[in-house]
C-alpha cells in the first residue's frame, strides 16, 4: 500500500538525514553551528516519530503540513540533495492527499477479532 511507502521514506529519509545531522554536530566549532546542528537532529527525530505515526494511522493532518513545509524549506537549498529530498518530500503529500481514507476507515462493530465473520 502507498502509505508504506510513504511512512518508509520519511523514516529511512529522515534516519539518513539526522545521522548526517549528528555527523556535522559532532564536529560543529561555533555555538551558531552547534545550535543548527542540534536543530536538524531534532526536525530528523520528529519527522521519524511522524513516520511511524502515519503508519499506525495516526497524525495525518500534521504529518501533511510538517512534511509539506519541509518540502518548501529543502527546495530553498537549491543543492541536488536538498531538491531530491523535496521531491521525496512532495511525494509523501501526494500519497497522503490520495490515501484519505485510509486514515478514516475503522473496522465493523460486529466484527470479533480472532473469528471468521464470513
Amino acid at each position: 500500500m502507498l502509505v508504506e511507502l510513504a511512512a518508509a521514506i520519511l523514516v529511512i529519509g529522515s534516519g539518513m538525514d539526522t545521522v548526517s545531522s549528528l555527523e556535522g554536530l559532532a564536529t560543529a566549532v561555533s555555538p551558531e553551528a552547534r545550535l543548527l546542528g542540534g536543530l536538524s537532529v531534532a526536525a530528523g527525530c520528529g519527522l521519524i516519530a511522524l513516520g511511524i505515526l502515519i503508519r499506525g494511522r495516526r497524525a495525518w493532518l500534521l504529518t501533511l503540513n510538517v512534511v509539506a513545509i519541509a518540502a518548501f524549506l529543502e527546495l530553498r537549498s537549491v543543492t541536488f540533495g536538498g531538491i531530491l529530498a523535496a521531491v521525496l518530500d512532495m511525494l509523501v503529500v501526494g500519497i497522503l492527499l490520495r490515501e484519505r481514507w485510509w486514515f478514516r476507515w475503522v473496522p465493523p462493530a460486529d466484527a470479533a477479532p480472532g473469528r471468521d465473520n464470513a
